[in-house]
């Protein structure tokens, strides 16, 4: 499961402004991430947080995030708290500090090199003081040059419509969902294929005289097994069984006992693949179009062969020793 790391303020702790006290919304934006996405969302935020450029503030929040590492994104949405508490609000300080903490955070990705960082800009806030409110404008753009030349991604939330409580500054309850949705939908093109787990399943049948194996022609001659994207809120056993059918056209039976995990052979992907083992039910042959090339059922002796990766190699034989065993079964 991936793993996001939330640094924010008030707005990603969830500060309900509306009691004498202050309190917090049942789910900030985070939580509803984690609904949505499936991923896990650590949130990080604290009331009235600067960026932190002292050393025993970059120390404290070091002492936080380290506990929560590895992980796969860190998002960093700080500045509005700085512009405000700043005597003159001054963006371009804000940036400076904003600049100095990013580099800092860049250093993790010596140990944790497939971490990637999001900047996320400040909303902005809707106050009398309409030096506060030009210098969040300032810093969307500030911050947006920031990151191109750090190289790292950029988010301008400053440009949301997001719906504000009476202060003009915290997010309202439906203000957290609105800006779920928006980032749900940043995240999804940024980072889906990187970071969604798959899963798919090593479905066997008895052929003529020799167990055979399901398996797809992807990419040309390459060979590989059905599997896919799992789906916000599907089990891995669910979306195993869906991706077979959808690739393939056949129905499998996933049999109880069996699950490996093979990382993905794509350097800038974070993703894990599950397998399962199957038997075949139902269905004809009927490869996916636009998806794969083709699909086949290959005899077991011949199957070790064709495969393509050696994660999948090494899978496969494990599969295949976890059946033959299920055969031996009375």
């Amino acid at each position: 499961m991936a793993k996001i790391v939330c640094i924010g303020d008030s707005n990603t702790y969830g500060f309900d402004p509306r009691g004498y006290f202050g309190g917090t919304y049942d789910r900030a934006w985070p939580d509803l991430l984690a609904e949505k996405l499936g991923w896990q969302f650590i949130n990080l935020g604290e009331n009235g947080r600067t960026i932190p450029c002292s050393p025993r503030s970059v120390a404290l929040l070091d002492h936080a995030l380290q506990a929560q590492l590895p992980a796969d994104v860190i998002l960093i949405m700080l500045g509005g708290n700085d512009i405000s508490g700043l005597w003159d609000h001054d963006a371009v300080e804000t940036d400076r500090r904003m600049r100095q903490y990013l580099l800092h955070l860049k250093e993790y990705q010596t140990a944790c090199p497939k971490l990637q960082l999001m900047l996320i800009s400040p909303v902005e806030v809707q106050v009398p003081e309409e030096s506060i409110c030009s210098a969040h404008r300032m810093l969307r753009g500030l911050y947006q040059k920031t990151a191109a030349e750090l190289g790292l991604a950029y988010v301008d939330a400053g440009g949301w419509e997001i719906p504000l409580a009476f202060d003009g500054i915290h997010f309202t309850e439906k203000g957290h969902y609105v800006f779920a949705a928006k980032l749900e939908a940043v995240l999804r093109r940024q980072y889906w294929r990187r970071l969604a787990d798959s899963a798919g399943a090593f479905v066997f049948r008895k052929g003529q005289g020799e167990t055979e194996t399901l398996m797809i022609g992807v990419k040309g001659r390459r060979y590989s097994f059905p599997k896919g994207h799992i789906e916000p809120g599907e089990s891995p056993e669910a979306a195993a069984v869906r991706e077979v059918q959808e690739e393939t056209g056949i129905t499998a039976c996933l049999l109880p006992g069996f699950r490996t995990e093979v990382p993905s052979v794509r350097p800038e992907d974070h993703r894990r693949i599950i397998f399962f083992v199957a038997e075949y039910c139902a269905g004809e042959l009927r490869p996916q179009q636009g998806e794969i090339s083709s699909a086949f059922w290959c005899p077991i002796s011949s199957a070790e062969k064709l495969i393509a990766l050696p994660e999948d190699r090494g899978a496969f034989m494990e599969a295949l020793e976890f059946y033959r065993k299920q055969a031996l079964k009375p």
